[in-house]
């Protein structure tokens, strides 16, 4: 594969699977919250575990069909028919919560699309994780660009039909651009073992029912830090399943999830510090590429995490909107570089899950909210360009705590295999 098609092939990958991400993140529902902890019946299908998890289970299920077919059919199709999908709300009438599940499901055959035109290149299975984690630590800044919605509140005002979540000019330039690396370039043969991504699959659900029975926005502070003991359990029991070269990127992904339990209010004055945050993601990546040390990497995701501490401080609220501004990006694409794993399944269900565990950033311990309907005519505050938000202390210090252990377990293999190297030579 010459420059030229490798650089192509990097753009496709980063743009299917950052629109993929984003896509999943704006179909939420204004309101989904309040519905959350109603009695509606559709009230767990309408949040973002639900739609990471129909995400994750999609892409999934079709590297599996892919498996061991090398052909550029699956592909194309993907990509043809997730941005289809994503877009058919701009062209027939779908309700506000079911445009939850309708994207999600497109959104995970898109990503599926963007993984299989990765599966032979480790800088593409790199574009793949970088364009995952660009979505899950940027889409709010993209949310102020987004034009509003009136329809997307699912119960207070609606449901109504609403617009697709991204624009179809996107998409179809989306599609096309994976077609066009799929046409042109090399796909591979995807994963090992069929055993390997039905055991993901399986992790996938426990993470669902998890948040559903134990970690929602309405389980109590010792029923919610149950859930992340149970969580963690199930990432370890996932590694179990892969080889010990691919085990760091689940932890890297539940390490950024678990980051995830701050995070930023965005306006739209925030583009500058978007520009920043994409250079310092992409200085991470290019930091790793020189020195690998995935310990590094962690403990840059356990300091920004601790810093949310200070959040709402007079005097120090500036340090962790710099940290989870600046120094998350760089950590997240430090931590994404240094673990690229060989398996594109494996790689598809590390990154992901800050989208399939929602624990840490939808439902972690936080002081109630206070909401009041405004009829308009106050002046609006000054905001600033971006703030820090967090939930309560003991949110913090367990998303912390995980962290740490992530950096712990994903270290083991490592030092194992460093130890069979030198043994070897």
């Amino acid at each position: 594969m010459n420059v030229l098609s490798r650089c192509g092939s990097a753009v496709a990958v980063v743009l299917g699977s950052f629109v993929a991400v984003v896509a999943s993140k704006l179909s939420l529902g204004y309101d989904s919250t309040q519905v959350e902890q109603s009695d509606l019946w559709f009230r767990n299908f309408v949040t973002p575990q639900w739609s990471g998890f129909v995400v994750v289970v999609m892409a999934l299920l079709a590297l599996l069909v892919q498996r061991n077919n090398s052909g550029r059919w699956l592909p194309i199709a993907a990509a043809l028919v997730g941005a289809a999908v994503i877009a058919a709300p701009s062209v027939v009438s779908i309700m506000a919560n079911q445009a939850v599940t309708v994207t999600a499901v497109g959104s995970g055959l898109l990503l599926a699309a963007s993984a299989l035109v990765a599966a032979s290149d480790r800088w593409a299975r790199l574009c793949l994780m970088a364009g995952v984690f660009g979505g899950v630590l940027f889409w709010g800044a993209i949310h102020q660009y987004v034009p509003f919605d009136e329809n997307r509140w699912m119960v207070s005002l609606g449901p109504n039909p609403v617009d697709a979540a991204v624009h179809p000019v996107i998409l179809v330039v989306t599609a096309v651009a994976i077609t066009l690396v799929a046409l042109r370039g090399d796909i591979g043969v995807v994963g090992p073992d069929r055993r390997v991504i039905a055991g993901m699959l399986a992790v996938s659900c426990v993470f669902f029912l998890i948040y559903v029975f134990l970690g929602s926005k309405t389980s109590s502070t010792p029923m919610w830090i149950l859930s992340v003991v149970i969580v963690a359990a199930a990432t370890m029991t996932a590694t179990w399943l892969l080889p010990e070269r691919d085990r760091t990127v689940v932890w890297v992904g539940f390490g950024v999830a678990a980051a995830s339990v701050s995070g930023l209010a965005w306006n739209e004055g925030s583009w500058w510090v978007l520009v920043v945050g994409v250079a310092a993601l992409s200085a991470g990546i290019c930091v790793a590429n020189w020195t690998r040390h995935p310990k590094l990497g962690f403990a840059l995701l356990a300091a920004v995490t601790i810093s949310g501490l200070l959040s709402g401080s007079a005097s120090f609220d500036i340090i962790p909107t710099i940290a989870y501004a600046v120094v998350l990006p760089a950590a997240v694409g430090y931590c994404a570089a240094s673990s690229v794993p060989e398996g594109t399944e494996t790689a598809v269900f590390g990154s992901t899950i800050p989208l399939s565990v929602a624990l840490f950033s939808v439902s972690a311990p936080a002081a109630p909210a206070t909401l009041y309907w405004s009829n308009g005519a106050e002046s609006p505050p000054q905001l600033p360009a971006v703030a820090a938000l967090s939930p309560l202390p003991i949110g913090i210090f367990i998303a912390t705590l995980a962290i740490m252990v992530a950096g712990v377990a994903a270290a083991r293999p490592n030092a194992a295999s460093d130890q069979r190297t030198s043994v070897g030579s």
